[in-house]
């Protein structure tokens, strides 16, 4: 696993604050290939609705879950985003390199064009996220 340097690891922050601005975004987080966050949090003032550990194992969940889609990249296209409406949250994950962006909103988010202002907004820094 590559390690970020100090200075990556602050734009990836500073992105998520950005992301966190949108208000309806109540967490922006950014997971590697193992499933482990490496920049983000939630919003100040939001309470989690689990518990640490319940929260790092839906980490590991969605970026096995992103694995398993991409076995159809091939003949359906890549993956832009993937959007999960549950009864008291948005879930949004967005693929950037080998990367994961997690996005937990409100549930009258629309994951579409949240999806689009994050891809934007991280794929003008794509040196970054490519660390």
């Amino acid at each position: 696993m590559v390690q970020l340097s100090a200075n990556e690891s602050q734009r990836l922050e500073q992105m998520c604050q950005q992301v966190l601005s949108i208000p309806e975004i109540r967490f922006c987080g950014i997971v590697n290939n193992q499933g482990n966050l490496i920049a983000g949090g939630f919003k100040d003032k939001i309470i989690p609705l689990e518990p640490d550990e319940k929260r790092r194992m839906l980490y590991m969940q969605m970026v096995l879950d992103f694995n398993m889609r991409k076995e159809h990249d091939e003949t359906l296209g890549p993956i832009e985003y993937s959007a999960t409406k549950r009864g008291k949250v948005m879930m949004i994950s967005i693929p950037i390199s080998d990367k994961l962006i997690l996005i937990s909103a409100n549930t009258y988010a629309d994951p579409h064009q949240i999806s689009k202002i994050v891809a934007h907004l991280f794929s003008r820094c794509s040196n970054t996220i490519a660390a």
